[in-house]
Order: structure tokens, then C-alpha cells, then sequence
């Protein structure tokens, strides 16, 4: 798999902080399918946390702050959300994500440390979202592209 160097240095920025912290923490979207084999361009970086991780995680990174966290709601998706700026390229945080379901009623994602798939690149150990749990996020959001191209990269596997 290549990755473009710019992300390698984001994730050793991140890496490099996160790692001496108590903060649960796991990287999610186009990324986390690119580190796990699938053909997709990260466009940015998707950290995923708890509450409490997405404001230690806007302290710990400051001087990278775009956007501070705060309680935000879009469509059926519900976080704590900021944005980071590392080298160029866009860090979101999301913070204890939240869906509404189909009686409008808002449900919690399932724990971070259920969801999480550990790869070793770069000589660091990064936490990855499991595939079927990013399968089931992009259920809920509707997001027929990302699902497809899940579904097809793990009937390949089996």
C-alpha cells in the first residue's frame, strides 16, 4: 500500500502525542480502509475518541486548532467535533458519535474499544476502525459508495 508521505508525517504527529496519553482513540474513515488494503484516497483524517478524548485531544494539539470542539449535529450524525490542520491536510475530531435511527431517536456507536483493529505501519502500532464496523457507520449515514466498497473487499477475503 502507498500512502502519501504527507499523511505518513500527520500520523506520526499524532502517533507521537497520542501515544503518551490514556486517551482511547482510533483512526476511521477513507484512511483507516486505505491502511487495511482498500483502494481509496484519504482526503483527510477521521480520529475517532469518547467525549472527554475529543476535548483532550484539541488541548494536546492547540497550535494545530481549526475549528474548537464542540457539540455538533449533521443529518443523523451527532459529535463532539473540531478540526485540526496538521501539515496541510485536515484532522477531524469526533467525539462520542451518535446516530439517529429511523424513530428519530439519537443512539450511541458501538465502544472504541470494540471497533478497533491494530496494524503496525511505519514502525507505529495504529489503531484502525474494524471494516465491518466502518461498514455499519456508512450504513447509517447512507454512504452507498464507501458500503459497496467494503462489501465487495470482504467477500474477496473469505
Amino acid at each position: 500500500m502507498c500512502l502519501d508521505s504527507n499523511y505518513i508525517e500527520v500520523l506520526k504527529t499524532l502517533y507521537s502525542k497520542l501515544i503518551e496519553t490514556d486517551i482511547v482513540w482510533v483512526i476511521g474513515g477513507s484512511l483507516a480502509l486505505k491502511l487495511q488494503g482498500l483502494d481509496v484516497e484519504p482526503k483527510d483524517i477521521d480520529l475517532f475518541t469518547d467525549e472527554e478524548g475529543a476535548y483532550e485531544v484539541e488541548k494536546l494539539f492547540a497550535e494545530y486548532l481549526v475549528k474548537n470542539v464542540s457539540l455538533s449535529s449533521k443529518d443523523n450524525i451527532r459529535s463532539h467535533y473540531g478540526i485540526l490542520n496538521i501539515h496541510g491536510i485536515e484532522v477531524e475530531i469526533i467525539g462520542h458519535i451518535e446516530f439517529k435511527d429511523e424513530r428519530n431517536v439519537w443512539e450511541v456507536g458501538r465502544k472504541l474499544e470494540d471497533v478497533i483493529n491494530i496494524i503496525e505501519y511505519e514502525e507505529m502500532k495504529i489503531p484502525l476502525m474494524k471494516l465491518e464496523s466502518q461498514l455499519m457507520g456508512y450504513s447509517k449515514i447512507g454512504r452507498k459508495d464507501k458500503i459497496e466498497l467494503i462489501d465487495e473487499w470482504l467477500k474477496k477475503q473469505k
